[in-house]
């Protein structure tokens, strides 16, 4: 599945209800399902640009995925984690390695 959320400002992240917005148009998540986000981010890529300020997934977005039995979730940018000192913990990276 690949989920355009390319609305989402720098430093910004995906909830929840984006997610479920996604599945009442498109389908539900299912089990073993690969989820990537576009974000856009990929039109950054060798500017100064892209290794800052990129979006990514709430911690909120991550378990819920991660309950619904996806396979792998992959974005255009350098981490699912949102840019930014409230982030640097790398929430949603550890919870889908099991390690939270």
């Amino acid at each position: 599945m690949n989920i355009d959320v390319t609305d989402t400002p720098a430093c910004g992240v995906v909830e929840v209800n984006v997610i479920k917005r996604f599945e009442e148009q498109f389908g539900s998540v299912q089990n073993g399902d690969i989820v990537f986000f576009r974000f856009g981010w990929d039109e950054k890529y060798g500017s100064d640009n892209y290794m800052q300020d990129w979006p990514g997934l709430s911690l909120d977005a991550g378990k819920y995925l991660f309950q619904k039995g996806v396979k792998a979730v992959g974005c255009d940018c350098m981490a699912l984690d949102a840019f930014g000192p409230e982030f640097l913990d790398y929430l949603s990276h550890f919870h889908f390695t099991g390690n939270i």
